[in-house]
């Protein structure tokens, strides 16, 4: 599961950086550093999530989709924050955040901002796909989701430079939002 999503996130990288840039690239790469603090949050917080919920779909399956939706609605929500703190914060604070990536990371703010929210939700199935170990559901699901996550971002990039490929990326996690929500529920 981990190996196939982080491994089309690389490939695309890689295939990125040759069809929009490295600047492009580059300001990806800067916008993510800001949802740092919200990714430490996702990664840790799986270490209670999955626990629990094997816990509660023991004696419960409703209430480990309830769980996992309240968990998804917190992430995006984190997100959302994230991405309303860094839209409008003024660029002299940016500069000292970023350096000379401000200015890239700081135009494709909003996309990047609405993958994130996104990636809040997909993490709410995971946590339930994983509470019920369903190891055969996340493998058929990444073999849907990781052409997207290639395909979507290149012609994105191919069409509208770095801005293109932020909200190429913005349409791959929705995509696997739809997918992972359906193995899950």
């Amino acid at each position: 599961d981990m190996v196939s999503g982080q491994g089309a996130s690389l490939i695309a990288s890689y295939v990125l950086a040759g069809v929009a840039g490295v600047a492009a690239v580059g300001a990806i790469r800067g916008a993510l550093t800001l949802f740092g603090p919200v990714n430490v949050v996702l990664l840790g917080s799986t270490m209670v999530l999955v626990p629990e919920g094997r816990r509660i779909a023991a004696s419960s399956p409703k209430r480990l989709v309830t769980m996992c939706m309240a968990a998804a609605g917190v992430f995006t929500l984190m997100a959302a924050v994230v991405t309303v703190t860094f839209e409008f914060l003024p660029a002299s604070l940016g500069s000292k955040i970023l350096g000379e990536t401000w200015g890239g990371a700081h135009s494709v703010m909003v996309p990047i901002g609405v993958a994130a929210m996104a990636g809040g939700v997909v993490a709410g199935a995971l946590a339930g796909l994983r509470s019920i170990a369903a190891a055969d559901a996340l493998l058929r699901t990444r073999v849907i989701t990781t052409p997207a996550a290639i395909v979507l971002p290149v012609g994105g990039a191919l069409l509208d430079g770095g801005r293109g490929l932020a909200i190429g990326l913005a349409l791959s996690v929705w995509w696997n939002v739809i997918w992972f929500w359906k193995a899950f529920l």
